[in-house]
């Protein structure tokens, strides 16, 4: 086996510590092999799907797949030329690399890497970067990955979903107590749905070109579903058959809250511009239980049953002074025609979903410069539509609801989103609408701050609450 060279990557002697006695520590439960084996080849549809034919060299964020089942070595060395792959872990490294002799292994930090810029073609980081306690080091690592990869290379990323209801309970439970009654082997981090992970990508310089969520059911039914099979590697197959079964097209309603992780597909731009960091970015860090009971009864639910945005409105007649962009632009609705260039501008958006919008009478507004998309965003009368509280809200006449807001990232930071949102509330004050409505989440401190900017005034709050289902939807005034 040859390796890469060990060296300094500035990861602290406490980090490689913690985790070498998380490993020692580690044992398989009895429901683990089916669990392992589930998730693997969760993972290798993903890669088939989204990895090139061939891909020269691959680097790999973590090895704990490779030390608590088959892992994804193996598959990747049928495409690629060389597999590196990185644990912080020394002990994993050692065993990592001794299962897999072609694997070329070697300790590091994802967040400062030992590798030149532009090494890889592709980078694979399966559930790597959602063990960091804060928003920075997150940020840190995407940054790391961004500058090893090459221009026109791979990233393929997946981080725990924390839209999925289980994964939300889990990260406010104290770790003390999950690892106590064995329902988490190591302690978790900040993480975020699938709208938060696709900012925080775009943040750094890559552009998004798919997005999913994987592994639909819920890893606690399925280490209960492989005690049954101990011993037994025939029933393990089959019930991994079975669960490979479940799951759903993309396509589905309730897709990107019931995968147990967010996974998204990216791309270093092959002429690098730099990177606009003024996307909104909804992180969801899991807060640890504290405060007494009601804070704790209280963030349970936030987190599981009970979803809320908080309402801004606009009186278009009180609108603030538009903003003149620094490139010249060009606004109009977009229609039918123009579906093949909204789904190819707009990650994670596509074509049949631009269509049924536009079938439901929603309009998509644009901004062209040097006729190329920059920005666009949507709007619906009658009905404002609320994917993540899963309901449409009425409005009333005379009032348009704003939603979907998108800025290509290369041109960010040019005064092009201000101008857009100028020109669209001229265009439907000239309609005759009087309001402007949009709904955002209450995490999300930058959306709410450009809201704000741009004459947006929080107005109230409208959620759901779903419990047994029963599903009860309210609105509150502030």
């Amino acid at each position: 086996m040859s390796s890469t060279p060990e060296i300094d990557t500035g990861t602290t002697a406490d980090d490689a510590a913690f985790w070498t006695t998380s490993f020692a520590e580690w044992l398989p439960g009895p429901g683990d092999s089916l669990l392992r084996a589930y998730s693997d080849a969760v993972n290798k549809r993903l890669l088939d799907r989204w990895l090139p034919e061939r891909c020269g060299q691959v680097l790999k964020t973590d090895l704990f797949d490779e030390v608590a089942g088959d892992g994804l070595v193996r598959f990747l060395l049928g495409r690629a030329d060389r597999v590196i792959g990185i644990d912080i872990a020394e002990s994993v490294v050692g065993v990592a690399s001794a299962r897999n002799p072609r694997l070329e292994a070697t300790r590091a930090d994802v967040r400062s890497l030992p590798f030149a810029d532009a090494t890889f073609d592709v980078v694979v980081s399966t559930s790597t970067l959602d063990h960091f306690e804060t928003e920075r080091d997150l940020g840190q690592a995407l940054s790391e990955l961004h500058r090893v990869l090459r221009p026109g290379g791979s990233l393929i990323v997946t981080l725990d979903n924390a839209s999925n209801p289980l994964v939300a309970l889990r990260n406010v439970l104290p770790y003390s107590l999950l690892h106590r009654i064995k329902l988490v082997p190591y302690p978790t981090g900040v993480t975020t749905g699938l709208a938060g992970l696709q900012g925080l990508v775009e943040a750094v310089g890559f552009e998004v070109s798919d997005v999913d969520a994987i592994m639909q059911v819920p890893r606690i039914a399925v280490r209960s579903a492989g005690t049954v099979a101990v011993g037994d590697p025939a029933r393990v197959d089959r019930l991994l058959a079975a669960l490979l079964r479940v799951e759903p097209p993309r396509s589905l309603p309730f897709h990107r809250r019931s995968g147990q992780f967010v996974a998204v597909r990216a791309i270093r731009r092959p002429s690098e511009s730099a990177a606009r960091k003024d996307r909104p970015q909804t992180i969801s860090a899991p807060s640890r239980l504290s405060g007494g009971p009601r804070a704790i009864a209280m963030r349970v639910l936030g987190r599981t049953i009970y979803r809320r945005l908080i309402w801004m409105e606009l009186d278009l007649d009180q609108r603030p002074a538009g903003l003149d962009p620094s490139v010249p632009l060009e606004f109009s609705f977009l229609g039918v025609a123009d579906l093949d260039e909204i789904a190819a501008f707009r990650p994670g958006l596509s074509r049949a979903s631009a269509e049924e919008r536009l079938h439901q009478g929603h309009r998509c507004f644009g901004a062209r410069h040097d006729g190329r998309l920059a920005s666009t965003r949507w709007i619906a009368t009658g009905w404002a539509p609320m994917e993540y509280l899963g309901v449409a809200q009425k409005v009333p006449s005379g009032t348009s609801f704003l939603y979907d807001l998108y800025t290509d990232p290369a041109v960010r930071g040019l005064r092009i989103a201000p101008a857009t949102a100028s020109a669209l509330c001229r265009v439907l004050e000239e309609e005759g609408v009087r309001t402007v409505t949009a709904a955002v989440h209450p995490d999300n401190a930058p959306a709410l701050a450009h809201g704000k900017r741009y004459g947006l005034k929080p107005v109230g709050k409208v959620g759901l609450i779903r419990i047994m289902g029963v599903r009860r939807w309210f609105r509150r005034s502030c």
